[in-house]
């Protein structure tokens, strides 16, 4: 067991394990005008989009929108759908945080915040 520990940390240290093994995913936020897109899928998925489009920082190939890591089932987005939906329908400033890709190289939404002008 401390050889498979010690040939891990090596890996590491010279960068040949995979980035996600070895550490957390880094999140990225920004704020954005008003959310111009609200949609919730066939999977039950959250997705929105922001006027001007989402930064890019993770490099996912298809950044169009931020999708939730769960369902409409689940409380928080729930919560996020509401506050989406206040944005579009205000147009009122979001704060939009995102952590990694989802397999379909969507941008992951991880925070979303509406902001009081």
């Amino acid at each position: 067991m401390k050889s498979f520990a010690l040939i891990a940390f090596a890996l590491a240290a010279f960068g040949l394990l995979s980035a996600s093994t070895a550490c957390a995913q880094q999140t990225h936020g920004e704020y954005y005008d008003y959310v111009t897109k609200v949609n919730v899928g066939d999977g039950g998925y959250l997705a929105i989009n922001v006027a001007g489009g989402l930064a890019n920082p993770e490099h996912c190939q298809n950044p169009w929108f931020t999708r939730s890591a769960n369902t409409l089932s689940d409380d928080q987005t729930k919560a996020w759908l509401q506050i989406a939906l206040a944005s579009f329908l205000s147009k009122k400033k979001v704060y939009v945080e995102s952590s990694g890709c989802t397999p379909y190289g969507h941008l992951i939404l991880t925070k979303l915040q509406l902001e009081q002008q």
